[in-house]
């Protein structure tokens, strides 16, 4: 794959947690679950400790394990429109943008989230 495509195999008995950092390292993993399960619980069960902003605490990404940084980011507001993590879900059998905050998505097996990292405004989608 090149560095603006990666496989996130969406497999039918878990959820797929997809990150891409961008100029890092991008990653897939697929969690077993049982039911329903919110965005930040299926993103904490697969190690990533995600933080919103002061006035969007639950709403939005500003950080994926501390990336970016608070020297470069200070997650008070919204984060610039060049630099932010992108929400994503794979349902219908494709990944598209998400249309809630992410406390608000809900996902079963066969489905997934994506957390990508704008870089310079431009968000990869996974393929």
């Amino acid at each position: 794959t090149s560095d603006h495509e990666h496989n996130a195999t969406v497999d039918n008995s878990c959820v797929t947690v997809y990150v891409d950092y961008s100029t890092g390292p991008k990653t897939s993993q697929c969690i077993d679950v049982n039911g329903t399960v919110t965005g930040p619980q299926i993103v904490s069960e697969a190690g990533y400790d995600i933080e919103g902003t002061q006035k969007y605490p639950t709403e939005i990404v500003c950080r994926v394990n501390n990336f970016p940084g608070p020297d470069l980011e200070k997650c008070v507001d919204m984060p610039p429109a060049d630099a932010y993590w992108a929400i994503l879900v794979y349902k219908n059998n494709r990944w598209d943008w998400a249309t809630t905050g992410i406390s608000e998505i809900t996902l079963q097996a066969g489905e997934g989230i994506g957390l990508v990292y704008a870089d310079n405004g431009e968000v990869s989608f996974p393929k």
